[in-house]
């Protein structure tokens, strides 16, 4: 259903699904996908496909290959896998009255995912000053999610 909506440039409306975008997006709430061809924007929430199915995500971080670093809001890591551009099949509609504050959230969601991981995979004694500055960052930027 999403290929034919794609293929036509229309929009659809679905039904958000889990709480890994929370609270920019909780389960439950309505969501419009628009389909456009276009590059997608760091700070933008976006629908792509993995192998198995479709989700919606913040773009965090555009790297020099191209690829998309993409997390859900609510999510402590990044996804697992890199995007490529051609992946994104839509863009959330959202009522984010800020672009700045979009790409702030995206930078401060990317540092958090980026420590979260340093502290897992290899923290050692600096584990617990890593997981305090990554908590700081996830609060700032849930706290900015209150506001745009």
């Amino acid at each position: 259903m999403v290929s034919a909506y794609q293929t036509m440039e229309k929009v659809l409306q679905i039904t958000v699904n889990g709480d890994s975008m929370r609270p920019a997006l909780n389960s439950g709430d309505k969501l419009w996908i628009h389909f456009a061809r276009r590059r997608p924007r760091l700070g933008e929430i976006v629908l792509f496909y993995t192998g198995s199915g479709y989700v919606v995500h913040r773009v965090v971080k555009r790297l020099k290959s191209g690829r998309l670093v993409t997390k859900g809001d609510g999510n402590y890591m990044w996804d697992g896998t890199l995007i490529r551009e051609d992946d994104v099949a839509g863009f959330a509609e959202t009522e984010c009255r800020s672009r700045v504050l979009a790409v702030c959230v995206a930078h401060l969601s990317y540092w958090e995912g980026k420590w979260n991981a340093l502290a897992y995979n290899g923290g050692g004694r600096m584990r617990r000053p890593i997981l305090l500055l990554s908590a700081l960052f996830r609060h700032l930027y849930q706290q900015i999610l209150k506001h745009i």
